[in-house]
């Protein structure tokens, strides 16, 4: 709406997750499709990292929030890396390329948040292919010392 101030009207790229889920479940889905293991990756993450904000990180807390096991939050945070900045620690640099989210609404995806970061996910990992990068447990796990010979690429 003209009346509101230009910082309150937001382009539909920088809407948080769970608002983009909502517009893309109220409108028709696109000639050119959705990106549905995007999208609802995206989604996973902000609702994760919202309720670990809102439990100040408890982990046992955030999984009650969202009504999920522990292990399962946890599995979770793991394959799309959310750490906490009070675990990760100020300044320190992460393994991975990360994605910081911003502390107003996390859906700024570009600006530093002190509150915790997200390494980007690929998708592909999330599917569990097995090919490289991905968290399946069915990538070779074969080393020079390892008697176990590489899946042939198929």
């Amino acid at each position: 709406p003209e009346h509101l101030p230009v910082a309150n009207q937001v382009e539909e790229n920088n809407l948080s997750a769970v608002r983009r889920l909502e517009n893309a479940l109220a409108r028709p889905i696109p000639e050119g499709g959705v990106s549905f293991d995007e999208l609802m990756s995206d989604v996973e993450v902000d609702l994760i990292v919202k309720a670990s904000r809102q439990c100040d990180w408890n982990q046992s807390r955030t999984a009650e929030l969202l009504q999920m096991k522990r292990d399962k939050l946890r599995y979770r945070m793991k394959i799309y890396n959310i750490q906490s900045e009070k675990r990760r620690g100020p300044g320190r640099p992460n393994r991975n390329e990360t994605i910081s989210f911003g502390p107003s609404n996390g859906s700024d995806l570009d600006s530093p948040s002190p509150e915790g970061s997200v390494a980007s996910p690929s998708h592909d990992s999330v599917a569990g292919n097995g090919e490289a990068g991905s968290s399946s447990p069915t990538q070779w796990q074969g080393g020079p010392e390892s008697d176990a010979e590489e899946p042939s690429k198929a």
